[in-house]
């Protein structure tokens, strides 16, 4: 193993010395103030006890890879910004390089201020965290640990508790509508984490997580599957939330299976319905991210769904791509060529057919300025765009215009469309 000693250092380098003995690191770097840095560049002799102070220990320290000097130990600000922008890219450079390149962060010396801020930073690193204690202190057992009566405190991997954080951070993504991002965050902390059950959990999580992305995605087959899974496994999730949350999302995952089940019916009515107001759906998350053009495409063919479902529940025409012409009412078949024995509409003509039956989605339609002579229509504005035929960016006024259209050609309200469980926060 290729181990990379980081150490705080104060008024003492025996506890730095006691780690290296301890360890053997390959590399070591030091956190410490012009002060502490003197123990070892100048005066090494007198400051590395003569019984600890092997040749091997003294090569060390003199040729250690860097050192991250402290303005103002007493600053936590100060020395956080430091330490990180300082260490957390050669932290992340020396585990790349393999799998047995690891880190260990000794704490022990320096300010309360340095200690506190290098295990903050070090929570986000794939590390070991020491701290070394002793039998013996100085100052009636309330100053520094007397030489020769070190011992190490349990190392503790920050990544088991912080599954806590990793949780968190992806709860939060999954609540702004970032899924994929929150399945991406879990996957970099799991493979840090030795702790079986933390690690359960999270990869639950990350099965939720997934199950939305996969929605997302338009993929209902896939979500399914997820969901299923979290379902089976819903008690892993009491690692981070309480019994009434774990309820609360294992009904709200529930529906959501349920309603994505709905999406394979064998009704074909009732599936472009349904289709439809997952498009819409859909649309308004696109609209959250500024992501407009995605918005509107989703209204243009959930607009579209709608039709298809009213022409084959209440119409009897199953699908728009192969009507019988004998089906199509006399002033629409007159401008079919009589030679075609079936024809295929396309959304505005999907809705003239809907007013030539007198179908009141049809009247609708127009009275919401969306047929092909209102100048302005939102509609015409998806063909002009970059992602239509044209090259014009899409904004949020056109896209919320369409998708407010859509819900009323619908008859429904933006808050009943089918949601993503909102998960608990930790």
């Amino acid at each position: 193993m290729s181990l990379l000693l980081v150490s705080s250092l104060g008024g003492s380098v025996d506890p730095v010395v006691a780690s290296i003995l301890a360890e053997k690191p390959a590399q070591l770097v030091l956190i410490a103030t012009q002060e502490s840095r003197k123990l070892i560049d100048q005066r090494p002799g007198q400051d590395i006890q003569s019984g600890l102070a092997s040749a091997d220990v003294a090569s060390l320290l003199h040729s250690r890879l860097d050192d991250v000097l402290l303005n103002d130990s007493q600053d936590l600000q100060h020395c956080i910004e430091v330490i990180h922008r300082r260490l957390s890219g050669l932290v992340r450079k020396w585990t790349a390089r393999s799998s047995t390149h690891r880190v260990l962060v000794d704490f022990t010396g320096g300010t309360k201020c340095m200690s506190a801020a290098l295990c903050f930073v070090a929570q986000r690193w794939p590390c070991i965290l020491r701290y070394v204690g002793g039998t013996q202190r100085t100052a009636g057992g309330l100053g520094v640990v007397v030489s020769g009566h070190e011992y190490f405190l349990e190392s503790q991997n920050p990544w088991n508790g912080l599954g806590y954080q990793t949780a968190a951070d992806a709860i939060l993504l999954v609540n702004e509508g970032s899924p994929a991002a929150a399945s991406a965050l879990i996957d970099r902390a799991v493979p840090q984490i030795t702790a079986t059950h933390v690690k359960r959990a999270l990869q639950t999580l990350r099965q939720l997580a997934s199950a939305l992305h996969s929605w997302d995605l338009f993929d209902h087959t896939r979500a399914i599957t997820h969901l299923d899974s979290v379902q089976k496994n819903q008690n892993d999730l009491l690692y981070f939330w309480t019994e009434e949350a774990c309820q609360r999302t294992a009904s709200e995952v529930g529906e959501a299976a349920a309603y994505l089940r709905t999406l394979t019916a064998a009704d074909e009515s009732y599936r472009y319905r349904a289709l439809a107001l997952d498009l819409l759906a859909n649309a308004g998350r696109r609209i959250n991210e500024e992501r407009f053009d995605d918005a509107v495409a989703r209204c243009y063919r959930a607009i579209e769904s709608l039709a298809q479902a009213r022409l084959a529940e209440v119409h009897g025409i199953a699908s728009t791509k192969r009507i019988p012409r004998e089906r199509l009412p006399e002033a629409i078949a007159a401008g079919v060529d009589r030679r075609d024995q079936t024809v295929m509409f396309g959304l505005q003509q999907d809705y003239e057919l809907l007013q030539a039956f007198g179908d009141a989605m049809g009247n609708r339609f127009y009275e919401l300025g969306l047929g092909r002579e209102n100048r302005g229509n939102p509609l015409q504005a998806r063909n002009d765009s970059i992602i239509g035929h044209g090259d014009r960016p899409l904004n949020r006024e056109t896209a919320e215009r369409l998708l407010r259209a859509a819900l009323a050609l619908a008859a429904v309200d933006a808050p009943d469309l089918p949601q993503f469980p909102h998960l608990a926060e930790i």
